[in-house]
């Protein structure tokens, strides 16, 4: 059994294409798992269990997991996948508990600023494996990025306990060969399967990454920015605003509007990705 676990945002819009995808790229008895936060209860009747849990993205996807385990065996698979991801190609042979490969294999996106951790827009394991390790999607270990910056991410403590564990997983990295964006939009697999899962990137939250720049540090709502403190960090915050401003004035409209265009192509045509992979239809 091929437990999937989700987490849809304030939009029901990736809803029905992600369980498509999945529908079309999985031959495995499956059941859906997903938290649904400011969706219609209308949408409950897509998935097998909603489950209502308030926290943060990993807390989300921690409690999932748990829920999993209350009902599943330690042999059943899990698959992590954020609400705007989905494999593009039948991935059966991924599955980990056949026990002849890595136990874990997750998108890695060395292209985010050479993030070494696996993400969970798809991370595919077992239930027992995950029980074992004490498995942990929250942020809180820590690595130096290619910019210079010390920065942590959903994943981090994951890495943390691979490492710990000596466990060596297997990393499905960016595959793009045109990019719209230099960290949306991508497609991920490896050289001995080919092209496994597209990650749209930000489908619920403001298209802002930090390879974007420094317009990334507002990249919270402007409200929640601290107004008060020391004059310098004042100053701070006002050039940061005004930075963010005119991204969202130009490359921000730019961006919303890919994804627009995109999101249209992948509802109509199951091999719009290959527009990203320069692998003609």
């Amino acid at each position: 059994m091929l437990h999937v676990v989700t987490v849809h945002f304030r939009s029901a819009d990736w809803i029905e294409p992600q369980l498509e995808y999945l529908r079309r790229n999985c031959s495995q008895p499956m059941q859906t798992w997903a938290i649904l936060d400011g969706i219609d209860d209308r949408c409950e009747a897509h998935f097998d269990h909603v489950v209502n849990f308030e926290g943060t993205h990993p807390q989300r996807l921690n409690e999932l997991a748990r829920q999993v385990s209350l009902v599943a065996k330690e042999s059943d698979d899990i698959l992590f996948l954020d609400g705007d991801a989905f494999p593009i190609r039948p991935f059966d042979e991924l599955l980990c508990s056949a026990g002849d490969g890595p136990p874990l294999i997750a998108v890695r996106r060395d292209e985010n600023l050479g993030d070494p951790q696996p993400h969970p827009c798809f991370c595919l394991t077992t239930v027992g494996f995950w029980n074992r390790i004490g498995g942990d999607w929250r942020v809180g270990y820590r690595w130096r990025n290619s910019a210079g910056d010390d920065v942590t991410d959903v994943g981090g403590n994951l890495m943390e306990i691979l490492q710990t564990h000596a466990v060596a997983w297997r990393p499905l990295t960016r595959r793009n060969t045109a990019d719209l964006h230099p960290l949306w939009f991508g497609v991920y697999g490896d050289a001995a399967i080919g092209d496994v899962v597209y990650h749209h990137g930000a489908g619920f939250r403001p298209r802002i990454a930090r390879v974007d720049g420094t317009a990334t540090e507002l990249s919270s709502p402007v409200d929640r920015v601290p107004v008060v403190g020391p004059w310098l960090a004042r100053r701070r915050r006002a050039h940061l605003l005004a930075e963010r401003e005119a991204w969202e004035a130009t490359e921000g409209v730019r961006q919303v509007e890919l994804a627009a265009s995109v999101f249209e192509g992948l509802r109509t045509d199951p091999q719009f990705y290959r527009r990203f992979t320069g692998v003609s239809a």
